[in-house]
């Protein structure tokens, strides 16, 4: 498999493993799994970001691997805000 690809998913079963781990802990119900991936998917996608830059930075031996985490980047804020659309603050 492409590595960009590896990476990818990786990123995002560590985060929605993570998230599974949190919610665990509060008892699982739909409002705090979203709250959870939400905020740990923004979080993750915004360390990505400047994980590939720097890797970017680095030289064209490291381009797989930054390919992989701006990958991830994108796909983890696009999913971090979808879930976040979705809380309502008017608890």
């Amino acid at each position: 498999m492409y590595l960009p690809i590896k990476i990818t998913l990786a990123t995002l079963g560590i985060t929605a493993f993570v998230t599974f781990l949190f919610t665990l802990s509060a008892g699982i119900n739909l409002d705090n799994l979203l709250d959870a991936y939400g905020f740990l998917a923004v979080l993750g996608g915004a360390v990505c970001v400047v994980v590939s830059l720097v890797l970017f930075a680095t030289g064209k031996k490291n381009y797989g691997w930054a390919q992989g985490f701006i990958l991830s980047a994108g796909l983890l804020l696009l999913t971090g805000f979808f879930a976040l659309s979705q809380i309502t603050f008017s608890r």
